[in-house]
């Protein structure tokens, strides 16, 4: 009796904890280290939500909707490079603007704008090295010019506080969507091991974006606006696996390995801004 009865717990505890922490791999949802610390919901969790450097010289905060997890491995491991410790920020669903963007209704709006004014206090007065901003900019506005120019005053709304006050502002630019085969992989079905989309295509589909977001960071002389896209594509290809190596968790959510790639490019840029 106890057998039968420890087995299948033993069983489930064990699916459980894997299901949770992504199974010891890097591509499941579960196996970034922002969402196992449940930092990608909820109210705004500084001291909870902070990735510590040693001999700290600094802090870069990362704000954003759930891009910015996937963004966070990479930046989190090139910030420790330059002694400067991380501050996850982000909340699922919740671009880091602040604006009437007519995209949530009733305590989704209420809990998003909460969350965006918290963490923007919370910049201006901890005063952070830089802020690096990571949204799914194309799941918030369309390539229409009132959308457009409502994107641009929320974008706004949070770059000429931070900038007013002397914080410097990195934004990464949402990168190519991934093949999302990725959604249908198991521990036992792992698909084909190399895998890509077409970059003419996500360019035609998405290159508006980059230009609107380039565009807005020009105009303001301490905001870089970093192109996610030479890290995924070349002029023919974008990839979304390599040899078995998921660059991504679903179609637009970097994996653990396709975040520590763009943190290559990171931090090339983190050290012109912070160095």
């Amino acid at each position: 009796l106890a057998v039968s009865v420890a087995v299948p717990l033993a069983a489930a505890g064990s699916l459980a904890v894997g299901a949770t922490k992504g199974w010891g791999l890097d591509w499941p949802i579960g196996a970034h280290p922002v969402v196992q610390a449940g930092c990608d919901h909820g109210t705004f969790d500084p001291e909870g939500c902070t990735w510590n450097a040693e001999e700290s010289q600094g802090v870069v905060l990362l704000a954003g909707d759930s891009q910015s997890w996937g963004v966070a491995d990479g930046l989190i491991a090139e910030a420790r490079l330059i002694g400067h410790s991380t501050t996850v920020a982000t909340l699922n669903g919740c671009p880091f603007v602040i604006g009437p963007l007519p995209f949530f209704v009733d305590t989704k709006a209420r809990e998003c704008a909460n969350f965006q004014r918290a963490v923007l206090d919370y910049a201006l007065t901890s005063r952070p090295d830089l802020v690096v901003v990571s949204n799914w900019s194309p799941g918030y506005v369309a390539d229409e010019p009132e959308s457009r120019h409502r994107w641009i005053k929320a974008f706004e709304g949070v770059l000429k506080p931070l900038t007013d006050a002397g914080i410097p502002v990195l934004i990464v630019m949402s990168p190519p969507v991934g093949d999302g085969e990725v959604a249908r992989r198991t521990l036992l079905r792992s698909g084909n091991p190399d895998r890509s989309t077409s970059a003419i295509e996500q360019r035609a589909r998405f290159g508006w974006v980059v230009e609107l977001e380039s565009s807005v960071a020009a105009s303001y002389r301490s905001v870089v606006a970093m192109d996610s896209y030479p890290t995924f594509c070349d002029e023919d290809r974008c990839i979304s696996a390599v040899s078995g190596v998921e660059y991504y968790t679903d179609t637009n959510h970097l994996s653990g390995s396709g975040s520590m790639l763009l943190g290559q490019r990171l931090g090339l840029v983190l050290a012109e801004i912070l160095e």
